[in-house]
């Protein structure tokens, strides 16, 4: 049972709200193709095997759209399909009439990345492998910049050509890679570039992002701001103040950029051809979302840890959660500098409770390992029972498969009876 406690004057107000008519509920998924083209690739990587038309039919006859209007249904379908065809997601047999998902739209479908735009990514990673950039992070941080916030931010292209200037000829050529040169980034700081153009679908407009001088050299102006952050050892506020950009934007911007690089990952793994790929974006994740460099990052893992304190415990020795567990207050007092005795206390009682973790789940992992040894134990005894003496052991398997601390006991009581008797 509920309560609403309204002021007297409030209440023809909320006779009228509760007794008038709702507001209509229509569905949406005719407007939204790319919608329908994500339910139908779900359907289809959910089947273990191709499937007919008629699959896809059931599915969509228990939406609201099917409620409102069935004969909607089929048409939403079909154009789901066919865009998706002509997208290389899915694949129709002629001969079996069954529909099939394909390798790329099974990426698209654990990436979540709109069906429009998988191609472009797809090329872009293909580049990046070919052209790898690794001497710094700038190109592998370009290839995670989310695209569909680089139209949400005004580049600066004053401190952008200040940035290029200072950089060296490697990271220069990856600006290259990424679509902005000098002549381009020149272009815009005059004034004499072409913009975006505005479209009704929002994939349309993100396509511009991949295709265009203007869409590349914003996605590479968020690019920058984040490579500030991860490899060049600004803060959030010093990297805001520098590129006069809002701090929580700039957050923002790190936040989104590892969730981008999650799917990133997934959408890698799906192909076999770009599993490399995947292992770098998947390693970057962490270091975009607490906005840290790599060197700093085991120590982040520590609770309420920030990352100008870890970068300060870092250069004073203490690289790993370890180190601090085992250190003393005073040692570390005198080491760090600018921190007092209680934060140190705090400090090292949380790593210590975090090693303490650790260990934890590495005696787990080990007791499972060894209980699946005795498993394997008992099985290949099985095949070999020739004497009592293989009897006894076979039993003493089980035994330490189904009670393995007391078997240990009684495997120290009975080592020692021994020594005992071989004494005497």
């Amino acid at each position: 049972m509920s309560f609403l406690c309204v002021d007297r004057r409030d209440l023809v107000h909320l006779n009228s709200l509760l007794g008038g008519p709702c507001e209509p509920c229509i569905s949406q998924l005719p407007h939204y193709p790319n919608m329908c083209r994500q339910l139908v690739l779900g359907i289809a990587a959910t089947c273990a095997s191709p499937c007919l038309k008629t699959k896809f039919y059931e599915i969509f006859d228990c939406t609201l759209l099917a409620t409102q209007c069935s004969a909607t249904v089929i048409k939403v379908v079909e154009e789901a399909l066919k865009s998706l065809e002509s997208l290389n997601l899915m694949e129709f047999s002629q001969t079996t009439r069954l529909w099939n998902i394909t390798n790329l739209g099974r990426a698209a479908h654990a990436s979540a990345f709109e069906c429009d735009i998988v191609s472009f990514i797809k090329k872009s990673i293909e580049c990046f492998q070919t052209h790898a950039v690794l001497s710094s992070d700038l190109h592998l941080i370009g290839l995670v910049t989310p695209y569909e916030l680089a139209a949400a931010y005004k580049p600066n292209y004053q401190k952008m050509w200040s940035m290029w200037a200072r950089m060296k000829d490697p990271e220069k050529e990856v600006m290259r890679l990424l679509g902005v040169d000098e002549p381009v980034l020149v272009r815009h700081m005059m004034g004499n570039a072409k913009g975006l153009a505005r479209s009704g679908e929002k994939s349309e407009y993100h396509k511009q992002m991949f295709t265009t001088d203007t869409g590349r050299l914003r996605r590479c102006y968020l690019t920058l701001v984040i490579w500030n952050i991860v490899q060049k050892q600004r803060t959030v506020y010093q990297t805001a103040e520098e590129l006069e950009i809002d701090a929580g934007r700039v957050q923002s911007l790190l936040q989104s950029a590892a969730i981008y690089a999650s799917s990133m990952s997934s959408f890698c793994k799906e192909l076999p051809t770009l599993w490399r790929v995947g292992l770098l974006t998947e390693g970057l994740i962490k270091r975009l979302y607490f906005g840290v460099q790599q060197e700093i990052l085991a120590l982040m893992d520590i609770p309420f840890m920030r990352p100008g304190r870890a970068r300060t415990l870092v250069d004073a020795g203490y690289v790993t959660p370890k180190d601090i567990a085992c250190a003393k207050t005073g040692e570390m007092v005198e080491r760090v500098g600018m921190i007092s005795v209680k934060q140190c206390e705090a400090l090292i009682a949380a790593a210590k409770v975090f090693v303490k973790k650790q260990a934890s789940e590495l005696m787990d992992e080990g007791v499972c390992v060894v209980c699946e040894c005795k498993w394997i134990f008992f099985v290949l005894n099985l095949f070999a029972f020739p004497s009592i003496y293989s009897f006894v052991r076979i039993c003493l398997s089980v035994y330490a498969c189904v009670f393995p601390p007391a078997f240990t006991m009684l495997h120290s009581d009975s080592t020692q009876s021994t020594q005992q008797h071989q004494s005497v």
